[in-house]
């Protein structure tokens, strides 16, 4: 044993986790591993003894005083870490044995109360109903009652979870970049993190963008309420600099926080029940959440007829090894005969008929909810064009249409200018990357005034490569 063994506990933990955790684990994960040991450990008289001190029975004091206070999940959490650094401080030499390695928690036994909670866990609402899914679908066309406006904008959001098994955290990150117009493909690359700033425990939290739960990207195939439902949240955007296919209206990325507000709203005014039954010691209420949208759209389309398990498991980004006794391997490679058994997995949408619509041959169309009547310039009983003005806010000048919305809270439509590009004093067009991502068929809608310079239009699209790189 080595013989400077002054320092405490508490101290061997930190050098731990700096040395041989940190390195190796996700910035969000070592985060929760403070946020555990805080109040589990570093503010647990065990954090100031001596190693000199450590013993089999004071491990195993802790795991039972810990039982009694805290959930059995977090004892397990806590028994894993200190039994990682018992460990360590044997292979340092600092203890003269590992301690911790002869201590078990006691086994969970399952009484008369046990059976009864078990009971009552299998009658609670663990996913939405049909009717549920169908009260959104209404709200979404406004067909349901009247939410606010900061509250019906996240519909397509919901119906766009249910529709792709997405995480909440996915949807919010989603990057324009990782959307294949063309192939109607999505690609998940993203997830949004919680850390320490410069990962340092210290300091302050910060969001921060990472990659998907499972550590692997995944592509989903969109449906055709998922194109539209794509194509109206592009066309509701106001300023997005960092190409987000949702950001708020100054352009920044969601929250989730913000998100589950929300979403708890929304089902209060649906009369959607949520099953809020969890009652902490705060006094919160807790139920059915967003995560829950991933879950029934799973679990319907496992239940739909001819389903395969592995397709459902490797479009929800699960571990396909495991998924319905089948095993593809840990790495999946999206072939396109893989990509085309992907999109025979039904949607909730497919599954309850709510929409029949399909997509454009060169991709996504409007959606019936979104109606162009200002500028409109009927031409013939086939196309319609949408004259292009100028908009001019805050000193810029825009290419902009008008574009009315249907209000479902007023039940009016509101007009909002959709920008194009901008338009210098010599009124030439600058294109914006709205106008490459829509189709050829939506850029021969727009009548631009003869007086202006559209020459860049017919140049290429310099957002190409940066689509098409990723398939």
């Amino acid at each position: 044993m080595k013989e400077k063994a002054e320092q405490n506990l508490e101290y061997y933990m930190w050098m731990f986790l700096e040395n041989r955790v940190k390195p190796y684990i996700q910035d969000s994960t070592y985060r929760s591993y403070i946020q555990s040991l805080i109040p589990n450990f570093f503010n647990n008289p065990i954090a100031s003894l001596m190693p000199s001190e450590l013993s089999a029975n004071v491990l195993e004091q802790y795991y039972l005083d810990l039982l009694g206070q805290k959930s059995r999940q977090t004892t397990e959490i806590m028994v894993t870490l200190t039994k990682r650094l018992s460990a360590y401080l044997f292979s340092e030499r600092i203890t003269e044995e590992n301690y911790a390695d002869k201590v078990m928690l006691p086994r969970q036994t399952k009484g008369e109360m046990d059976f009864v909670m078990i009971r009552k866990e299998r009658e609670r609402k663990r996913f939405f109903t049909d009717e549920d899914i169908r009260k959104i679908y209404k709200a979404y066309r406004g067909d349901g009652p009247g939410l606010r406006k900061n509250e019906a904008e996240w519909l397509p959001v919901i119906l766009l979870q249910l529709e792709t098994f997405l995480r909440g955290s996915e949807v919010i990150s989603i990057f324009l970049e990782n959307i294949n117009f063309d192939r109607r493909l999505l690609w998940v690359r993203n997830t949004v993190g919680k850390r320490f700033r410069d990962n340092h425990a210290g300091n302050s939290y910060e969001k921060y963008l990472k990659v998907p739960k499972n550590g692997e990207e995944r592509i989903v195939p969109l449906s055709a309420l998922a194109c539209d439902l794509i194509r109206e949240m592009l066309l509701s955007a106001m300023k997005n600099p960092h190409g987000l296919l949702f950001p708020q209206r100054n352009g920044r990325m969601r929250t989730l926080e913000n998100y589950e507000k929300c979403f708890r709203r929304i089902c209060d005014h649906l009369e959607i029940d949520r099953d809020c039954r969890k009652i902490d010691c705060c006094g919160r209420v807790y139920g059915l959440n967003t995560h829950a949208l991933r879950h029934t759209g799973i679990t319907m389309a496992n239940a739909a007829e001819g389903a395969n398990a592995c397709n459902t498991a490797l479009m929800a980004g699960h571990s396909v090894r495991r998924a319905g006794g089948c095993d593809l391997g840990s790495d999946a490679v999206y072939t396109h005969a893989v990509i085309e058994e992907l999109r025979k997995v039904k949607t909730p949408s497919m599954i309850l008929g709510l929409y029949d619509g399909n997509p454009s041959a060169d991709g996504f169309h409007f959606s019936n909810k979104i109606l162009f009547k200002q500028n409109y310039i009927p031409t013939d009983t086939e196309k319609q064009y949408y004259k292009v003005s100028l908009h001019t806010s805050r000193g810029y000048r825009y290419a902009s249409t008008q574009l009315k919305l249907y209000n479902p809270r007023t039940g009016k439509g509101e007009y909002r200018h959709i920008h194009w590009g901008k338009v210098d004093e010599n009124n030439r067009f600058y294109p914006n990357e709205r106008f490459y991502l829509a189709s050829s068929g939506e850029r021969e809608k727009l009548l631009f005034p003869k007086e202006w310079d559209i020459s860049l239009t017919k140049e290429e699209d310099p957002f190409a490569g940066v689509y098409q790189r990723l398939y």
